[in-house]
């Protein structure tokens, strides 16, 4: 009433007072649901029935200023039926004040702080050369020499200097490098030696029949071949059965289909939790690297004291591995450094191949901040200039809120903004999501349909998805039943004492 009677008092010479009051109150009338109208249904057809159209045109990533975000039934995934706490792409975007936005330095210094440096990124190329040594004792010695590019070609994206780079490669590079490239050697050792195993197997197999004259290894040979082809000899056989065995085959694969249906659940479900899982490991490992940095940059200084001279640099180096034998690197420009690893025998001469650098390089991290990969500046709707990061850590953003917008934060983790700010943002962020997927594709969603949708599944103070896990906290057995597995669900509430009160 007051919206209205401010209008009419804003726009009295154009409007009638009698006629603007009863066409709003018509309006606000006709827009409520009648008692009783299934409005889960509509909601649900809503949502249901565009997103077929999108089958035939989904893709999972979509390049959007560089960098890649979930699109399509992926998303829709995503969002509604799994509630994932561990999203493909998330992302954060949160604007500049206005002070800061046009000081290009600051911007810039920013960005770079949240990018993240690997060894692969500032890598040139590797030279790797071996040969056997035998001085002391026989061994193969590699010699592996690091350029670097130069501090010209990575400036602009990063924090990281020549020196840095040379002391990460010093302290963790070469012994991350050298128990990976030893992993990775076990493992395809591993591989051959199960293989030869299995081939050894059948040799056992066929010593053990000696005692066999060649025409009974003959006779066995026939019988195995038949057992590849007994469908073939059984089929002239067994022709009356055809059809008893085509109608119990169905009632198998019928049965499996509902086993396996009734499984799917719960296979979702766990390999979710296992996702889950492994984020937090994951999340909880790039959080301590990150304490880890900022240990190690404090430190630098009282490094560089201690360690002024080469041959002190190099002795640290060589004594920090057993199969470290030397270490050299560049003492002007700090591009470049040389590795010479030794191994005794034949046995232990590993695949340095250049997948195999390039891997270990790739998963080596110079600087990081937890949870972010890469930072962009971009544009909003308005005009302003943002930050976008990668990844999301709010945690840290938080501590830049001298440079930070930080009231107009938005990030597309559903979870976090739960977690961070309460379900009603989540609730808020859900709908909004909803409706970035389907403006992609074009397709209009009344706001309230997905209203319901979002306050159904943040109706308990928590971020539930819609599937049977969801389910389980109803208060309804019919409900349950009538969304799937039906059975488990009647017997579950049968032997709990459930109460139904639907009525009609």
């Amino acid at each position: 009433d007051k919206l209205i009677d401010n209008y009419i008092k804003q726009n009295k010479h154009r409007v009638n007072e009698k006629q603007m009051k009863s066409m709003m109150y018509q309006k606000a009338m006709s827009s409520l649901c009648q008692p009783g109208e299934a409005v889960g249904l509509v909601a649900a057809q809503s949502v249901g029935e565009p997103s077929t159209q999108m089958t035939l045109n989904t893709f999972h990533f979509a390049g959007r200023g560089e960098m890649n975000v979930t699109l399509g039934i992926p998303r829709l995934r995503e969002i509604l039926m799994t509630a994932s706490q561990n999203i493909k792409t998330p992302s954060v975007t949160v604007p500049f004040l206005d002070d800061i936005s046009n000081s290009e330095k600051k911007i810039n210094k920013l960005r770079k702080h949240f990018t993240r440096i690997t060894v692969a990124d500032v890598l040139q190329y590797v030279t790797v050369t071996y040969k056997q040594d035998f001085k002391l004792e026989k061994r193969w010695v590699y010699i592996l020499k690091f350029q670097f590019l130069p501090h010209s070609a990575y400036r602009d994206n990063t924090l990281v200097t020549p020196k840095k780079i040379i002391k990460h490669v010093e302290r963790k590079f070469i012994k991350h490098l050298v128990y990976y490239l030893k992993s990775k050697s076990e493992k395809k050792t591993e591989l051959i030696e199960a293989e030869d195993e299995e081939k050894l197997g059948v040799n056992y197999h066929d010593e053990g029949e000696d005692d066999e004259g060649p025409e009974d290894k003959k006779l066995n040979g026939k019988k195995n071949v038949g057992a590849v082809f007994d469908g073939y000899e059984s089929s002239n056989e067994e022709a009356e059965n055809e059809d008893d065995d085509a109608t119990t085959a169905k009632r198998r694969a019928r049965q499996n289909e509902e086993h396996q249906y009734s499984d799917l659940e719960d296979d979702i479900d766990a390999l979710e939790d296992l996702e889950a899982n492994q984020h937090l490991i994951k999340k909880e490992n790039q959080e301590q690297q990150y304490e880890d940095m900022k240990e190690s940059a404090g430190k630098l200084d009282e490094t560089a004291g201690t360690l002024s001279t080469e041959s002190e640099r190099r002795s640290s180096v060589i004594s920090s591995h057993l199969n470290v034998i030397d270490y050299r690197y560049d003492t002007v420009n700090y591009e470049w450094c040389e590795v010479w690893l030794a191994f005794k025998t034949r046995s232990d001469e590993l695949d340095v191949s250049a997948a195999k650098l390039k891997e270990a390089a790739s998963s080596s991290v110079i600087y990081q901040v937890a949870g972010i990969k890469r930072a962009f500046i971009t544009t909003d709707m308005n005009g302003d200039k943002c930050l976008t990061t990668d990844g999301h850590n709010i945690t840290e953003l938080y501590s830049y809120g001298r440079k930070l917008n930080l009231y107009k934060l938005y990030t597309n983790d559903i979870h976090a903004v739960q977690r961070t700010y309460g379900i009603e943002a989540a609730s808020k962020v859900l709908v909004k999501e909803i409706q970035q997927v389907f403006n992609v594709y074009g397709i209009a969603i009344d706001v309230r349909h997905l209203n319901l949708i979002a306050d159904y599944m943040t109706w308990s103070g928590q971020y539930k998805p819609l599937s049977r896990k969801g389910l389980e906290g109803s208060t309804s057995p019919l409900q349950q039943m009538s969304f799937e597995s039906s059975i488990g669900f009647l017997k579950s509430a049968v032997t709990r004492h459930k109460f139904e009160s639907l009525s009609s």
